[in-house]
């Protein structure tokens, strides 16, 4: 029986495409696979570009795919939170380019790290876009729908949605790491994210996205913690923790209290760590199997209350947990523009957040043909939202 080994070249570089970022391991596992690689490099590239032809230029993965690879070097966790925002700002500068890489002369690490990201990408995107393409289709009525002849993505609608998840996943990469919040109160800082839209409608577009993809990768890490607290519910009931529990056993059911119990604000908090850490988090956690999870989750949890970083609300669902960090002294908000999204939605009739749920929900701002303008420039009361200063988000109005 042949080994990977024997395989000919041609076949080798078609395991390798697909191996994103567990390349690495198979180089290292079978030396004929580097061979291949060192042999091949502009073709293997051009085969990694191709996988995602239809949504960005393989390229534009390079700034949080570098952010992601600084991450893993020895010397990343500094003491000194300072040195991190520079080493972060160092990456920025460095990937500012005007012209192309020439990705080919790239090492395969780097390689690998931006074929994982954008396989995280393509696999939160694809399940966003049906998951909400599902929900549009419930209310043929409702404002915006889309009447749609496939569930495939074009390729304009694929781009945006990529374009939307590699904002969020450099944002996630430059002002979060793990508990710590980076670059403090650095608000022309944030809208630097958002400059390359240019102004009106088409940054308040790409504001939109930004924020759907992120509430979108909240509510799946509100249902992984969900299936955590059912898992341990299976094996504690509901009991409260006692001192005469073993470590494991006192941890897993203070979680699973604080769960039964509502405590919102360690659940809200413990949301946000999890949501900051960009698609790679969410992409890790749901490949993992229900006792995985719950290992990873009960030691995030557990870190989330133990170290000295201020709580932070990205959701405004409880009064006594305002949007942005819990502190005493000068609060602030780490996620820019999110306030003027949620104040926005915001009906005062029923005291909710109802549109922005049915906009991130059904993907609103993802289905828009024009860039630069509001797409129902016809609809009566459009001015409202058009012709404003600043210009409106669109896609929180509703007819009634």
């Amino acid at each position: 029986m042949g080994s990977i080994q024997d395989l000919p070249n041609e076949l080798l570089l078609q395991v390798m495409e697909h191996c994103g970022s567990d390349l690495l391991q198979l180089v290292k596992a079978y030396p004929t696979a580097l061979s291949c690689f060192s042999e091949n490099r502009k073709s293997f590239v051009a085969r990694m570009s191709n996988r995602f032809r239809n949504s960005l230029d393989f390229s534009s993965f390079l700034r949080p795919a570098r952010l992601r690879y600084i991450r893993q070097e020895r010397n990343f966790s500094f003491p000194k939170i300072f040195l991190i925002e520079d080493k972060i700002s160092q990456v920025l500068k460095s990937t500012r380019h005007t012209t192309p890489p020439e990705l080919h002369k790239f090492s395969l690490s780097a390689l690998c790290s931006m074929s994982g990201l954008g396989e995280d990408a393509k696999l939160i995107i694809d399940e966003y876009s049906k998951q909400a393409l599902a929900n549009m289709a419930k209310n043929p009525g409702a404002d915006f729908y889309v009447t749609r002849q496939s569930k495939e993505l074009t390729q304009d609608e694929r781009r945006r949605f990529m374009t939307a998840a590699i904002t969020f996943e450099s944002y996630c990469l430059t002002f979060f790491n793990r508990q710590q919040l980076l670059h403090e109160r650095g608000d022309e800082f944030r809208q630097m994210f958002f400059k390359r839209y240019g102004r009106g409608m088409r940054r308040k577009n790409a504001v939109g996205r930004f924020y759907c993809i992120m509430f979108y990768i909240l509510q799946k890490h509100r249902e992984l913690l969900s299936n955590v607290a059912k898992h341990l519910e299976s094996i504690h009931g509901r009991v409260l923790p006692s001192l005469t529990d073993g470590p494991q056993q006192y941890l897993e059911k203070s979680f699973l209290n604080s769960m039964q119990e509502d405590y919102e604000t360690r659940f809200f908090n413990h949301l946000h760590y999890l949501t900051s850490q960009g698609l790679g988090m969410l992409a890790r956690l749901q490949k993992m199997s229900i006792e995985e999870l719950t290992g990873f989750v009960l030691t995030t949890y557990l870190d989330s209350r133990e170290f000295n970083y201020p709580a932070v609300s990205i959701t405004m669902e409880i009064r006594d947990f305002p949007l942005g960090t819990q502190e005493d002294y000068r609060p602030w908000l780490p996620w820019i523009y999110l306030d003027d999204i949620l104040e926005d939605a915001y009906n005062y009739e029923t005291g909710g957040y109802e549109i922005w749920e049915d906009t991130w929900s059904r993907a609103i701002p993802f289905w828009d043909p024009s860039e630069d303008e509001c797409p129902y420039i016809e609809h009566p009361y459009s001015r409202f939202f058009v012709n404003q200063s600043p210009v409106q988000f669109w896609f929180l109005y509703r007819a009634d």
